[in-house]
């Protein structure tokens, strides 16, 4: 029987920075996922146990994708997915989430029901419930780049918000018309850019406070870290100008105004790493502008899947050895 959801989990020293957290999430998993599913786990190149780990949690319908590096989480997130299509696995749904995820019994097939009920909904995101109990329903984005967080449970439905991806069901049909997400991007920003893109295609974006995860977050980095500071000042450049196209005139000036909003932020806390990575952050996005100024498959939503696989096994040399592939 063909695989109708296919999970994609991305993991980095997972097991080190969760401990018991990352156990629960697999577990999770694996009373989600029955014959009609599989799990493709690309993992970031981890120096610890996690792979062990995993293998020991996840071991049937397991697809283990080691990485010689850190791509970063977009990028791995689309390895993943071509992973799974070179292994002829082409289902109708993936799941995309983060390690610091846990899943409530039978979500995967309440969001697919919802997906099924409508050709115009693209993308799905259940609530997010974060470790200090706030309710995460979506993202608001501003003018100036900066994403607010929809924290009321107003409504079973919030819809044509920005969804996030630690935890987001697609349908396959969208993914690879929006062009899967933006491996330039390495953290932050990408779930935004690729909603952005759904929604420019016509398609709906909703969350659905009926089902839940429990999100532990800030693992990896914390809430606030120079790197961080750096990705999402120099990413949410590059997402305005590859998606605003020509209405970017009105954008710029509120954009360098929430540089400078976060530059005060900064200077407040007398984080001087920060404020010289949000400056370099600012300078890259300039220096590597160029390609997001022009026609590309990532911009105008018609990617094929020649195009992705190309762009998504460009990583490096030693990938060749892990997936078979001749580039």
């Amino acid at each position: 029987m063909k695989p109708n959801i296919g999970i994609v989990m991305v993991t980095f020293n997972s097991y080190s920075k969760l401990g018991d957290f990352f156990i629960e999430a697999l577990s999770s998993i694996k009373e989600n996922c029955d014959e009609d599913c599989f799990v493709v786990v690309v993992d970031n190149n981890s120096r610890d146990n996690t792979r062990e780990v995993i293998r020991r949690h996840l071991d049937s319908n397991l697809l283990l994708l080691p990485l010689p590096h850190n791509v970063g989480l977009p990028k791995a997130y689309n390895m993943g997915v071509v992973y799974a299509k070179m292994k002829g696995l082409e289902p109708s749904f993936y799941f995309f989430m983060n390690d610091d995820v846990i899943l409530e019994p039978h979500l995967l097939k309440k969001l697919m029901r919802i997906l099924e009920t409508s050709d115009k909904i693209g993308a799905v995101q259940p609530l997010i419930v974060h470790r200090d109990g706030i309710l995460e329903m979506g993202f608001l984005l501003g003018y100036t780049g900066l994403v607010k967080a929809v924290r009321i449970q107003k409504y079973p439905r919030f819809i044509n918000c920005i969804v996030a991806g630690a935890a987001l069901l697609v349908k396959s049909k969208a993914l690879h018309e929006a062009g899967l997400f933006d491996n330039n991007y390495f953290w932050g920003y990408d779930d935004v850019d690729f909603v952005w893109r759904l929604q420019k295609l016509g398609y709906i974006t909703l969350v659905d406070t009926s089902v839940k995860v429990w999100h532990y977050g800030s693992a990896t980095l914390g809430k606030i870290h120079p790197l961080k500071d750096y990705l999402n000042t120099r990413n949410r450049i590059w997402m305005f100008f590859k998606n605003s196209r020509g209405r970017i005139v009105i954008y710029v000036p509120f954009l360098f105004l929430g540089i400078l909003f976060t530059l005060i932020l900064r200077l407040r806390l007398r984080n001087k790493s920060s404020i010289i990575k949000i400056v370099e952050g600012l300078m890259d996005s300039l220096r590597y502008l160029k390609p997001y100024l022009r026609h590309s498959p990532y911009i105008e939503g018609n990617a094929t899947m020649p195009t992705i696989l190309a762009d998504a096994l460009r990583v490096s040399k030693g990938i060749k050895s892990i997936i078979g592939v001749k580039y």
